[in-house]
């Protein structure tokens, strides 16, 4: 009989949860459960509100939570107090996000691992162990090449009207926002990191705008410069990129990669199936 296990990989605006059994894999989603951003209430009532969560909520199993902002033993017992609350009789563990995208993409390899969706981050994995190199500062000063950054970056060009004509013509006719009503929209956001973040969307829809590839080229650099070559290793490890960011803005990445002769590694939207298979071994 395979031991149950819930695997949960949260980022700051989706939190994917897959529970597997005997019974097969059954999945559902939630808000993000970022410990920057909310607190252990929160996370239960957030629990509370689906019943994928409920059918489950008194059986013994293991809940293995990969989570952005899970970097600290304070901000881990946030989600850990939240889930426990919930479920009472799991045996719980709490790990960082990064530690998803390691366990998702290196196989036991040397690789330099990336996250790259709302926010980011980058350690170095040697095939046993993380070097996490320096802290990441999160959103409010850090988070380069992410999309909290690339949003941020383009609705500032917004706001100054020193995007081009057609970028800014179409983001009224997709928004109808006056700047007033955009600036208040951000600051009254409840997550405004994500809500920055949503704002990729569109520039997704204008990939191929001269605008669009600059500023996410730009912005993918800084993550590089800031980030990657913290690790001497970067000049011979592949970089392995987990995230809705890299995923969609692939081509523009690989320009970037090549200038900096940099090897490409691995680039998923998501590291959850890879989760899966880490976990069944």
């Amino acid at each position: 009989m395979r031991k149950s296990i819930l695997i949960a990989e949260s980022g700051s605006s989706k939190t994917d949860w897959v529970f597997i059994s005997n019974s097969g894999e059954q999945r559902t989603s939630s808000i993000g459960l970022n410990p920057f951003v909310v607190d252990s209430t929160h996370v239960l009532e957030t629990l509370k509100k689906d019943t994928f969560f409920s059918k489950i909520k008194n059986d013994s199993f293991e809940l293995v939570f990969y989570g952005s902002g899970c970097s600290s033993k304070k901000r881990n017992e946030v989600i850990y107090n939240g889930l426990h609350s919930f479920f009472p009789n799991a045996k719980i563990e709490i790990l960082h996000d990064i530690q998803a995208a390691v366990n998702a993409t290196c196989n036991n390899k040397p690789g330099i691992v990336g996250i790259l969706g709302t926010g980011s981050n980058c350690v170095y994995f040697d095939g046993k162990k993380v070097d996490t190199g320096h802290p990441s500062p999160g959103y409010l000063i850090g988070d380069e090449g992410a999309g909290m950054y690339i949003g941020k970056t383009f609705l500032r060009d917004v706001l100054y009207k020193i995007a081009p004509s057609d970028i800014l013509s179409a983001f009224e006719a997709e928004y109808n926002l006056s700047s007033s009503e955009l600036i208040e929209e951000i600051y009254a956001a409840e997550h405004p990191n994500a809500y920055i973040a949503s704002y990729v969307k569109f520039l997704g829809k204008h990939a191929e705008h001269h605008y669009t590839e600059e500023l996410v080229h730009r912005c993918f650099a800084k993550f590089v410069k800031f980030h990657v070559v913290q690790f001497p290793e970067a000049a011979q490890a592949p970089l392995h990129l987990i995230g809705s960011i890299a995923f969609h803005f692939e081509n523009i990445i690989d320009d970037v990669l090549e200038e900096w002769k940099i090897e490409k590694g691995v680039i998923l939207k998501s590291p959850l199936r890879g989760l899966i298979e880490f976990h069944k071994k």
